[in-house]
Order: structure tokens, then sequence, then C-alpha cells
């Protein structure tokens, strides 16, 4: 994984485009958390753009995965972590995927109602 993540993030446009490939093909082997998970974390890690597009354009089940992650990271006492998430999910919903409509079901939307509720200062 170390590997992709460099790729990832190099100046050069044809490894970019060859790691984003690679995440995209083993999210579609994998129905597992562990890759959502590991991309999550380094995206919290980084605040790489580029993670965040490939988090923003996974395919269903993982949607899933990452609701759960996001509900984690609301639920922070890490404002910075707070911010992230929302910004992720901000670009999610900027996105449109076809399983968008399920948040109504997840409890991140109601995790997301309780933060907007009770948080005074929603930007450091």
């Amino acid at each position: 994984m170390t590997d992709i993540f460099e790729r990832l993030e190099s100046n050069n446009r044809e490894a970019i485009e060859n790691a984003k490939e690679t995440l995209r093909e083993q999210f579609m082997k994998v129905n597992d958390s562990w890759l959502l998970n590991g991309l999550y974390d380094y995206y919290l890690s980084t605040n790489s753009v580029r993670s965040m597009d490939i988090l923003v354009n996974i395919r269903e089940p993982h949607h899933q995965y990452l609701f759960d992650r996001l509900s984690e990271s609301i639920k922070s006492s890490k404002t910075e972590i707070k911010v992230q998430a929302l910004t992720l999910l901000g670009h999610v919903a900027r996105s449109q995927p076809t399983w968008l409509y399920k948040l109504q079901e997840h409890n991140l939307l109601r995790d997301i109602l309780q933060f907007l509720k009770n948080e005074m200062e929603l930007l450091p």
C-alpha cells in the first residue's frame, strides 16, 4: 500500500493515474472494510486531495464503511478530524453518487444532526 500512496502523491501524472486505477481495481475485488479504512486513515493523516477523490468515487458496498468512518470522525473529540470528515462528506454530496440516498438510513445522518445541534464553533 505504501508504494501505491507514494505513486498517488507523486508529480508524475502517469504514476498518479496508475495508482488511482490500482485502487479502483482493488475496490472492485475487495468487499471488506480494510481497504477503505486504510485509505480513509491515509486521508486523515495527509489531507490528500487525491485520496479524497478516490473516496468520493467509491461504489457500493464500500459506502457503508465510509459512512461508518465519517460517523466515527464526527463524534471525535478532535476538531481537525471533524472538519476533514465534513469536508469529505461535502465532496461526496456534491458528486451525488448513486448510493448517497442511503445516508438517511445510516446513523451518520443522526450524528451530523446531533453535531450541528451541539457544536458552537464549527471551524477552528
